[in-house]
């Protein structure tokens, strides 16, 4: 199974809750699993027994995809050709007529939020106005980056700020793009003290982790296992649930293209329910899914 995400309804909100779910069987594939096939749970210190009320097999879905961008010095020689596999990437997403929205996140020695939550053609015109200039020695603070990515640390760099929220619903995609190792928490930039990294590796696979996102590494194909101070995107994409690794210097951003337009929009189970707890604490809450597929 795959919980692809979970969250107020769009149209009524909290207490009423959708979970977004995929059961990779062979009845599970056609849709023919129904609510007495699926059990919730939710724990947040007790356990929170949910009764389910509908269960729909449904096309589509939507998508926020946040793309983290180094434009460093460094990547000179590659960042044109990156700049437009994202911009085609983008293309072939509207054009399948998928719902997404789209934020960039850049980084050199900081952490920058270039572009919030938008459409198409506007992250298109922040992603081309990137330029590869600075950043210091190797490395840099590609980890701060991916936490302003996924909505758990705010910018330190340009207007600062903080990423939105990302939609109710909606399958989360990152693609962390860097031709170079990241500062692991503590570590900074040789040059003085800046660029000094607020996060950890293990931090940033949780974050990702957490928040159901599909991960996508798009960096050079080393493990800097000889420097522990350095942080390898292959290590994090090895370490996170839903991950692809993609060599920076062979970049085909078709796997990612393939991905969303198949399967994370495809057919999916919707499991509706108004959560038993339904006191707006703050508080994180863990929501178990148990499928019980009877010919499998």
């Amino acid at each position: 199974t795959n919980l692809l995400s979970v969250g107020p309804d769009p149209d009524t909100g909290f207490p009423d809750i959708d979970a977004r779910i995929r059961v990779d069987t062979d009845t599970g594939t056609a849709g023919d699993l129904g609510a007495d096939d699926f059990a919730i749970n939710e724990t947040d210190g007790d356990n929170c027994g949910q009764s389910i009320e509908n269960v729909a097999f449904e096309s589509g879905g939507a998508v926020d995809i946040v793309v983290v961008f180094d434009d460093t010095g460094s990547m000179a020689g590659e960042i044109g050709t990156l700049q437009d596999e994202v911009t085609t990437l983008t293309d072939d997403i509207e054009d399948a007529g998928i719902d997404a929205r789209y934020a960039l996140v850049s980084f050199d020695d900081f952490a920058e939020l270039d572009q919030d939550f938008t459409d198409a053609s506007t992250f298109q015109t922040a992603v081309n106005g990137l330029s590869a200039d600075g950043g210091g020695s190797f490395p840099e603070d590609n980890l701060d980056a991916v936490a302003v990515g996924t909505g758990n640390a705010a910018a330190q760099d340009g207007e600062g700020g903080s990423l939105s929220s990302f939609r109710s619903g909606a399958q989360r995609v990152l693609i962390d793009i860097t031709d170079a190792a990241g500062h692991d928490e503590g570590s900074h930039d040789s040059v003085g003290d800046s660029g000094t990294t607020r996060y950890s590796r293990t931090d940033i696979e949780n974050q990702l982790n957490d928040g159901n996102f599909s991960y996508y590494a798009v960096a050079e194909d080393d493990d800097y296992s000889g420097n522990h101070d350095y942080v390898s995107k292959r290590t994090i994409a090895n370490n996170v649930d839903d991950r692809t690794f993609i060599d920076i210097f062979d970049s085909n951003f078709s796997t990612i293209l393939d991905d969303i337009t198949g399967f994370i929009t495809d057919e999916a189970y919707v499991i509706s329910y108004t959560t038993s707890c339904a006191i707006e604490d703050g508080t994180d809450r863990t929501v178990d899914v148990q499928v019980d597929d009877p010919d499998q």
